[in-house]
């Protein structure tokens, strides 16, 4: 039961595909997969002892949960205060929207205590690869390939939020990808995963979205900085250069072929608007000024959840942090920052509780350059009230502070080619607690005190997260 559920979850968390539901006041209420996990609370979790390591203070974890609950509130709270007064239900379906993804850290939180949430984390991130792989088969059996849009459909379905929204989720999961790969047991494995994570990116590349490509070469560059292997960019493009010029024949046909040529010139007009034009932010930098004009009319609560297309010629200021400052005021915007800075702290705490070489500390570390690489793409996308990619962010920030992510650490072990797959979830867990206390006494000099089942670990009874 639990290995479909974690399976379903996996798939429903990225997946990037959206119905609309309903209409309000003209707008329409869009669902996306994630949203139907909600439908998984009838699923009770199990209590059970949890073994900590020493030291995870689990109170950091809270705060994040917490926070999320305060702004759940004020968002709603706002809105429906100025819809009594105004009789514009739309607010209310704004204020849904824009909390809805913070209510997946208490979500995630939640079905930690069903499956195990290292191991879901690397589900999510192979379901996701599953997804990557159909909606590139998707492009390269779509009438006129190569020249369309890669990326843009899904078995026939359109991608919600294409190109920047939906590029921006396929450039976050790239690391979490390469986590994967490097948590693979199998050579095979690492380098499949590792080929898809290629795949994904160039899908982002060629979306031609600037935000989504910055989003994604942040999050590469962060996983590899915190895994020590920050030297592997400047290596692949120097052999880049290299394999380039020993195959210059060939690449005289790529530069003859005239699909390369197309994509070779809007690659370079894209760069060229970026770098050599007076308005690289395409008009955003107009947009920015009058968000900033109009919130400092309204500073303390904003506009209440009122549509941006009121007092401009776009629905939304183009920039999250802008756009959270418009709707919810500096207040909402200071109890906002509050989830994204407790989340922070507390993915920082936990990773360095992980064992090196263990998929836990693979996957951690990618999930904190996930994070990063999100709040850079922020800056000129509204990528956390985008339901798809807030969803699946706060999902598994939820997933990873909790007491079972915690738990989770004290039963991981370095993966290995030649080791053979455990054959029950309790064989596996007495092999790896063996492993963990070793570790631990030998950091403690098998001195330490005895605060749980082993030394450097504490006993927590199953219930509250």
């Amino acid at each position: 039961m639990n290995w479909l559920f974690s399976w379903l979850v996996a798939l429903l968390v990225t997946l990037p595909l959206a119905f609309q539901a309903a209409e309000v006041a003209g707008k329409p209420v869009d669902l996306v997969g994630s949203d139907l996990l909600f439908l998984l609370l009838v699923f009770i979790p199990r209590r059970r002892d949890l073994v900590i390591p020493r030291g995870v203070a689990l109170w950091r974890f809270s705060i994040a949960r917490m926070a999320a609950v305060v702004v759940l509130l004020y968002c709603m709270g706002l809105a429906a205060t100025a819809c009594a007064e105004s009789s514009e239900l739309s607010r209310v379906a704004s204020a849904v929207k824009f909390a809805k993804p913070i209510v997946f850290v208490l979500l995630g939180a939640y079905l930690s205590a069903i499956t195990s949430p290292v191991v879901l984390l690397q589900r999510i991130a192979i379901a996701f690869a599953a997804t990557s792989v159909a909606t590139f088969a998707t492009g390269v059996c779509t009438p006129g390939f190569p020249q369309i849009a890669w990326g843009r459909f899904l078995f026939g379905f359109p991608v919600y939020g294409y190109p920047n929204s939906a590029m921006t989720l396929f450039g976050i999961m790239v690391p979490l990808l390469l986590a994967a790969a490097d948590a693979h047991a199998m050579p095979l494995g690492k380098w499949m995963l590792r080929g898809v994570a290629f795949l994904t990116g160039m899908m982002v590349v060629t979306s031609l979205s600037r935000s989504s490509t910055a989003a994604m070469a942040s999050g590469i560059l962060f996983y590899l900085y915190l895994t020590g292997r920050v030297y592997l960019p400047v290596f692949a493009a120097i052999f880049g250069v290299m394999m380039l010029m020993a195959f210059s024949s060939t690449l005289d046909v790529l530069t003859g072929n005239q699909d390369v040529m197309l994509w070779i010139e809007r690659l370079t007009h894209r760069f060229s608007e970026t770098v050599g034009s007076s308005d690289p932010f395409s008009g955003r930098g107009d947009i920015w000024a009058q968000t900033i004009g109009l919130w400092s009319e309204r500073p303390v609560f904003g506009y209440a959840f009122e549509s941006f297309s009121h007092y401009a010629e776009f629905d939304t200021p183009h920039q999250q942090y802008l756009e959270i400052l418009f709707k919810s005021g500096a207040l909402g915007a200071t109890l906002y920052g509050l989830v994204l800075l407790a989340s922070g702290l507390g993915l920082m705490h936990v990773t360095k509780f992980s064992m090196p070489g263990t998929p836990a500390w693979y996957l951690l570390r990618a999930l904190t350059a996930t994070f990063g690489a999100t709040l850079i793409g922020n800056l000129s996308q509204p990528n956390l009230t985008y339901s798809v990619t807030g969803n699946f962010l706060f999902f598994v920030l939820g997933l990873a502070l909790n007491k079972h992510a915690a738990a989770a650490l004290v039963v991981q072990t370095a993966p290995s080619a030649n080791r053979q797959p455990p054959t029950t979830d309790e064989s596996r867990n007495q092999n790896v607690r063996r492993a963990h206390d070793a570790h631990i006494l030998r950091r403690r000099n098998a001195s330490a005190t005895i605060v749980g089942p082993v030394a450097g670990t504490r006993n927590i009874q199953g219930g509250r997260h």
